[in-house]
């Protein structure tokens, strides 16, 4: 498997989390018509996906999105960053490992870890286009975290 997928994951959600930890106190709780109600809404919707399937991953079944409430930014990048370690882990077994699975309403199916990652990945691109937009919306400045830019600055790194 190509792991430049996650580590961009990884990367953009660390560049967002970076840029979010520079704003005004109470912007990231600010309600705001979006997708979510507030920034920090939206990165506690995120964290809780990557921490279902992940656990999907090593095999625990969940019935419903996993609670949490952050209180800050530091203790977002704490979870990512441990979830993400996770994810690091199980990539590095089989791509097309098949992994069985009940959604939130019950129904079993079954995925290519691959595919999952796939997804992962798409998943926080779409939520970090949320926070951008709402970030815009508060009249603050967003964060490009395109792939590119992670290829980019990979590249110049030496990574």
């Amino acid at each position: 498997m190509n792991k430049n997928f996650l580590n961009y994951h990884f990367w953009a959600t660390n560049k967002v989390l970076d840029h979010l930890g520079t704003l005004p106190e109470g912007i990231l709780s600010k309600e705001i018509p979006n997708v979510f109600p507030s920034i920090l809404k939206t990165l506690e919707h995120l964290y809780a996906v990557e921490s279902m399937w992940i656990q999907r991953i090593q095999g625990n079944n969940l019935s419903a999105f996993p609670e949490i409430t952050f209180q800050n930014i530091p203790q977002a990048r704490e979870a990512f960053s441990e979830v993400h370690s996770q994810y690091l882990a199980a990539s590095n077994t089989e791509d097309n490992k098949l992994i069985y699975y009940q959604n939130t309403k019950g129904q079993m199916f079954c995925s290519q870890l691959w595919d999952i990652f796939i997804h992962i990945v798409n998943h926080g691109t779409y939520h970090r286009g949320n926070i951008t937009s709402m970030l815009r919306q508060l009249g603050e400045k967003g964060i490009s975290t395109d792939f590119i830019i992670y290829l980019r600055e990979s590249h110049d790194k030496g990574i």
